[in-house]
């Protein structure tokens, strides 16, 4: 599975974008978390679901000014690679 955040116009004063931070989490575990792996100041994890079931998605803003605005979150399945294992840790 692949989740991808893209910070959009921010109405804060020192970015005209939002950096984001994306977390998912299984439970009250966070089970994957980035903050810029999408390159720029946009997230990406991705990640074998240790299992069938239903996970939530966190996005955060990382500017410690509280700006806000609007962003894009996009889910989608990622074919695992012959012989990966799907489990988790």
């Amino acid at each position: 599975m692949r989740v991808e955040v893209r910070g959009g116009r921010s109405r804060g004063v020192l970015c005209a974008r939002h950096d984001v931070e994306v977390s998912l989490l299984d439970g009250d575990r966070v089970i994957a978390h980035d903050d810029d792996g999408a390159g720029a100041m946009d997230a990406r994890v991705e990640l074998a679901a240790p299992h069938a079931g239903s996970y939530t998605v966190r996005v955060m803003e990382h500017d410690p000014w509280a700006v806000e605005g609007e962003y894009t979150v996009r889910v989608s399945a990622v074919a695992a690679a012959r012989g990966a294992s799907t489990g988790g840790r």
